[in-house]
Parts: C-alpha cells; sequence; structure tokens
C-alpha cells in the first residue's frame, strides 16, 4: 500500500514511518519542521537527541521518502495523490498550553489546523477522493460530560422525536477547539464528497520507544518534557530525572485516556486495514486505558523507586480551566472490533522511559526551568 504521512516528524511521526515501511508499505513522509521550531521557542529540546528530518530518511533502512513543505500554505497535495491509497493526518499544532500562550499563538493554532485539513480535503476530493484518510483527533473535543461518551455519534431522544447525531462539544482550549473544527470539517467533507475517513480520537499519549526505534539510537523519536509540548507522563518521569517533584494540577482527580507510542502505531495500523466503506465518517475513541492524575503520579513514583530514583509528589494551583473531578467513561469499542489489543502495562512503559532518560539527565537539567507549566488559562 502506498501511504503518506503528514507530519512525520513528530512524536507519533517518525515512528509511524518506520512502523509502517517495516509492515510492508511504500511510505511517504511530508513535514514543516514547526514542531522543531515550536519547542525551540519555548526554551526547550527534545530530551533525546534526534537526527535531522531528512537524515532520518537517509538512516533508516526502508521504503521511505521524505519531503519538507507546509501542507497549510498550498495546494501541492493534490500532484501526490494519484498513486496514494492512504493518507495519516498527523500534521497539526498540537499543544493546548502553546494555544492559549497569547492571541497569536491562538490565532496561529487555528489557522494551521483549520487550513491544513481543508487542504487536505479539497485535494481529496479535487484529485483522489478514493483515498482513505486517516485523521489524528483528541478526546479533548468531548470533555468531561456527565455520561458516558460514545465514539462520534449518539442517539438523542428530545420531544418524541428521536435522531442519531454527533455528540456535543465541549473542548478545554483553543487547541481543542481546533480539533473540533477540523474534526467538523472532515465529517461534512466525507458526507458531501464521498470520501471515507477513519477519525481516532486520542487520549494522552506518552512512551520513548517503539520496536524500531529500539533497534539504533540514531532512529529515536523526539521526547519533549517542558510544559508546553511535553505530555503528563513523559513531564513526570523528566521531573524525576531533574530531582523535581512530580507537579500535580488541583486535586488529582482529573481523569483522562492515556496510550503508549506503541500501542497507537498498533491503532493506526489497525485502522489502516480497515478502511470505513465510501462516505463513511467512522469515529474511533484511542486510548488503552482510564487514569486519574494521581493515579499516574503514584505510579510514576513507585516506578521511580523501583529504579532507586528518588520521586516526591506535590499538588500545585491548576493553570487549566477544567473540572478536577468528574465522571468519566469513554467507549473505546470500535477499535477493539477491529482486534486492537494493548500490549505491556503501565509500569513496565514508565521503567523503559526512565532507562532511556537516564543517560540524558544532563540534557534535561539543562533545560530543567522549561518544565515548569507557565501557561494560564486565566
Amino acid at each position: 500500500m502506498n501511504v503518506l504521512v503528514l507530519g512525520a516528524d513528530g512524536y507519533q511521526g517518525w515512528p509511524l514511518v518506520m512502523h509502517l515501511s517495516e509492515k510492508g508499505h511504500s511510505v511517504v513522509g511530508v513535514d514543516n519542521l514547526a514542531r522543531r521550531a515550536w519547542v525551540k521557542e519555548v526554551g526547550a529540546w527534545s530530551a533525546i537527541p534526534i537526527q535531522s528530518f531528512l537524515k532520518r530518511g537517509h538512516l533508516f533502512d526502508g521504503d521511505v521518502s521524505l519531503h519538507i513543505s507546509d501542507i497549510s500554505e498550498n495546494m501541492y497535495l493534490g500532484e501526490m495523490l494519484e498513486d496514494v491509497d492512504a493518507i495519516i493526518h498527523l500534521a497539526e499544532q498540537p499543544s493546548a498550553p502553546y494555544a492559549m500562550k497569547s492571541l497569536n499563538h491562538a490565532t496561529y493554532t487555528m489557522k494551521n489546523n483549520v487550513n491544513g485539513t481543508l487542504n487536505i480535503l479539497w485535494a481529496l476530493r479535487e484529485f483522489n477522493p478514493d483515498v482513505h484518510l486517516i485523521r489524528a483527533g483528541t478526546m479533548g473535543i468531548y470533555g468531561t460530560p456527565n455520561v458516558d461518551i460514545p465514539e462520534g455519534k449518539f442517539d438523542l431522544d428530545y420531544h418524541d422525536r428521536r435522531d442519531r447525531l454527533f455528540f456535543p462539544n465541549s473542548p478545554g482550549s483553543y487547541y481543542h477547539l481546533s480539533k473540533v473544527h477540523t474534526y467538523q470539517q472532515s465529517a461534512y467533507a466525507t458526507k458531501t464528497w464521498d470520501l471515507k475517513t477513519s477519525s481516532f480520537e486520542q487520549g494522552v499519549i506518552y512512551g520513548v520507544n517503539t520496536e524500531e526505534t529500539r533497534r539504533d539510537p540514531s532512529l529515536a523519536t523526539r521526547f519533549d518534557f517542558d510544559g508546553v509540548f511535553g505530555t503528563l507522563i513523559n513531564r513526570f518521569c523528566a521531573q524525576v530525572m531533574a530531582g523535581k517533584p512530580l507537579s500535580v494540577f488541583g486535586t488529582g482527580e482529573q481523569k483522562r485516556g492515556f496510550a503508549t507510542l506503541e500501542n497507537t502505531l498498533q491503532a493506526i495500523d489497525l485502522m489502516l486495514k480497515n478502511p470505513p466503506p465510501t462516505g463513511e465518517f467512522k469515529t474511533y475513541n484511542q486510548f488503552d486505558k482510564v487514569y486519574s492524575i494521581m493515579e499516574l503520579a503514584e505510579a510514576v513514583q513507585a516506578a521511580a523507586q523501583s529504579v532507586d530514583l528518588d520521586c516526591t509528589i506535590k499538588k500545585i494551583p491548576n493553570p487549566r480551566m477544567e473540572a478536577e473531578s468528574h465522571y468519566y467513561n469513554p467507549s473505546t469499542q470500535n477499535l477493539r472490533d477491529i482486534g486492537f489489543n494493548p500490549k505491556g502495562t503501565l509500569t513496565e512503559e514508565i521503567i523503559d522511559m526512565f532507562e532511556a532518560l537516564i543517560p540524558m539527565k544532563q540534557r534535561i537539567l539543562a533545560k530543567d526551568a522549561s518544565i515548569a507549566a507557565k501557561v494560564k488559562w486565566k
């Protein structure tokens, strides 16, 4: 299968490029290198040193071609779609704190995410509507409602009438709001132009290794640990290495879905093998398991102690506007129906992360000031 990966230089994108190549696919990867610039802007870097984007393509022995381009600024995608079977769209600004830093950051996030997705959809309409679009969404579009969260649509009874509608959106940042827009854009285009789309609403991704990155340090993916781009468990592990307490926002009772990087690749691979029929917008909630923030902090603390690292926990005022005690029960049935079976355990993954980060302690200490959560919602 010929697969186009957009956002191929990212935390998920680069391991996915290698993973798909190893599965026998011919992969074209595209990225504008913005993630590297964003992280530099906030005064941080990857804890794990990474190669340049184009050098990665030379170092990896697989059927991979990498290109630098910005999909939010041009329509060149049409030139690449003639022989493409599937597009995996990871090319969006992924950070809620970054989008909440200022008006300029919120505007940039909206423009980058919304325009980029619109370019993709229009290119599919014009050049090859048979391509299977697989887009990365976020569980954050749902918020934390006091009811079970379905996958995409639910049955609504109101004033003796019944319909099947998209579940109400309740985004928690301008980043999440941009993802609501791109979700609805994709659903509308799929219905109107007879496309076929798989939308996977992601939980929080964590981890440092996949089967492919373990082979050679030069194939490593990035590991962000700062308070803007570092995801929660990754940031907790970096705080241990920097000798800082784990910073738990508020009560620590907030619940979210979490997924390892490796299980995320498994989920995408299954969606690639199971395209929806023409005209269908298929939604998958993608995560391994739901945890509270305090449960994760305690798991990181226990794993740190098991490898002789000191670790304490400290609650700090929550910089975000979010419910801190709430019901949270999303379905993941659609992924399980196509064979998703999460591998590994939380503890195993955290210990694997510590083993990778211990040799990188000085890189973390050199940027440890960036770990703090400095962006406030109000």
